[in-house]
């Protein structure tokens, strides 16, 4: 059966309910709303300005930051510290959001390229599988860190022995694995279609009705109920227990680590909930709602192109975050960076003293044989 077959067979899957009922049918919704014809109005204006302008500068900054994170982590200072390999993964893992997942879809829309999910119905699965494990991971990520600093707060003695190294890389071992079971799916449910790679919608059929929910709730309501909860309590922990103490005895880190990522946290929280309600609205949409033409055309073009540049700002706000709330973070990258630079100033004064001693030489030869 081709895509067209399907395509006419299943006419669900282009009624504007059902695409990206889970919320990635692709990493930006907005390549799917382009203004078209008599569409072609405000809120389809400023979809089109923030895929095309927004989105390829949050990228750009995005990227950059991150990899400086991931800089600054692989320093002296912060290899014993288990809080930093998370920040470290949720850094990777922000990477590749953002370069090859949103900024590989926004180059094939500005070269009119098709993107990975419309290349067959195999690279729709996979990429699918791909961007549930990878897009979710960073939130799994965050609450980590939290636990890690919630055990060194609130349960100090056992701080020597659960914030390890060790324990760091099992837990992200263990969050991969989680996430790959509950995307799993995405490898029987996704197909490709002649409008994009969506979900194949079979009436009344359990899996497709359910699904979404159990996604919903693993990926994003809650992980944000947990570091929500988290977050709380290390904050309160911060300023009540007497026992937290913050030395190099018990492995714990400085409190402005700490504070560095509760602030990642409060971030995440906000930036992500709204696209989180605007899936739950998405999910419960009468059918009133889908057949009203105007209000759901200013739902995709206004509401969700919202939600999702809300969500983009996450990863690339991180650098910024680490930066401002983490005197630490901020000594050891600036140590770091003036070293590469001295560095490299260091090497071409050498290069530079090597050529005018060679260009030395090189007269005082000519001079010699001139008067021989």
């Amino acid at each position: 059966m081709d895509i067209s077959d399907r395509q006419n067979e299943n006419p669900l899957v282009t009624s504007p309910r059902y695409p990206n009922s889970t919320g990635n049918s692709n990493m930006s919704r907005i390549s799917d709303l382009m203004p078209r014809g008599e569409q072609e109005d405000g809120s389809a204006t400023f979809a089109l300005i923030i895929e095309l302008y927004v989105v390829p500068v949050l990228v750009v900054i995005g990227a950059l930051g991150n990899c400086l994170i991931v800089l600054t982590l692989v320093q002296r200072q912060f290899c014993n510290w288990s809080v930093s390999f998370y920040l470290g993964a949720y850094a990777v893992g922000n990477l590749i959001i953002l370069v090859p997942m949103v900024g590989g879809e926004w180059l094939c829309r500005v070269t009119d390229t098709p993107y990975i999910t419309l290349l067959s119905d195999w690279t729709c699965k996979v990429w699918q599988f791909l961007m549930g494990v990878t897009i979710y991971s960073g939130i799994w990520f965050v609450f980590a860190m939290l636990v890690d600093q919630y055990i060194a707060i609130w349960i100090p003695y056992r701080a020597p022995s659960m914030c390890t190294m060790f324990m760091a890389k099992f837990a992200v071992i263990i969050i991969e694995v989680g996430l790959s079971v509950v995307s799993i799916h995405a490898i029987w449910t996704y197909e490709l279609f002649k409008n994009g790679c969506y979900i194949l919608h079979t009436p009344n059929d359990v899996l497709t009705i359910v699904w979404p929910w159990v996604s919903l709730g693993i990926y994003c309501i809650l992980p944000l109920l947990l570091i929500f909860l988290f977050t709380t309590k290390v904050i309160y922990g911060m300023y009540t227990k007497s026992t937290w103490k913050k030395s190099s005895s018990n492995g714990q880190v400085p409190t402005d680590i700490t504070l560095m990522i509760i602030a990642l946290a409060v971030a995440f929280m906000i930036l992500i909930t709204p696209a989180t309600a605007i899936s739950i609205v998405r999910i419960n949409m009468p059918n009133s709602w889908v057949h009203d033409a105007v209000f759901y055309h200013n739902l995709v073009n206004v509401v969700e192109v919202i939600g999702d540049l809300l969500t983009y700002l996450n990863p690339s706000l991180a650098f910024f975050i680490c930066y401002a709330f983490s005197p630490t973070f901020r000594m050891v990258l600036q140590a770091k960076i003036k070293g590469i630079v001295c560095e490299q100033v260091a090497r071409v004064y050498e290069m530079q003293v090597n050529s005018s001693n060679s260009a030395e030489k090189d007269q005082e030869s000519q001079c010699e044989s001139t008067m021989v």
